[in-house]
C-alpha cells in the first residue's frame, strides 16, 4: 500500500513538474536557449521540491502526537488527555464508580475493603 502512494506522489510530481515547465516556457520569452532551458529547469524543479516539501511536512504533521491532542481538543469533545496531561486514567475513588468485584457491596461492607 505504501508503494502505491509513493508511485502516485513521484507521478504527481511528474506531471506537475510537466505543467510547470510549460507554464514557464509560456512566460520566458523566444527564443529559447541553453539559459533560458535552464532557467526553466530549475524553476520547475524549486515547484516541484516546494510541494513534496510541503506533502511531507504536512504528513508529518498530521501523525505526530502533539496533532492527535490538537484534533481531539479541536473537535469540540473533551479531550482524552487531561490538563495535568497524566492522561485519563481515574482511581475508582476519585470517579466515584466502584470497581466490578465490589458492586453488590454496600456503603459499610466498603470499608473494610483495602485499597
Amino acid at each position: 500500500m505504501r508503494a502505491i502512494a509513493n508511485l502516485m506522489l513521484v507521478a504527481g510530481l511528474a506531471a506537475v513538474f510537466c505543467a510547470a515547465a510549460a507554464l514557464f516556457l509560456q512566460l520566458v520569452p523566444g527564443p529559447h536557449g541553453a539559459l533560458d532551458a535552464m532557467v526553466i529547469g530549475s524553476g520547475a524543479t524549486l515547484v516541484c521540491q516546494l510541494i513534496l516539501f510541503g506533502s511531507v511536512l504536512a504528513k508529518h504533521r498530521r501523525n505526530s502526537p502533539d496533532a492527535r491532542a490538537r484534533q481531539g481538543a479541536s473537535s469540540g469533545w473533551p479531550s482524552s488527555t487531561p490538563a495535568n496531561g497524566r492522561g485519563s486514567r481515574v482511581s475508582a475513588r476519585e470517579s466515584g464508580v466502584r470497581p466490578s468485584h465490589e458492586a453488590g457491596r454496600g456503603p459499610a461492607d466498603t470499608a473494610n475493603v483495602a485499597a
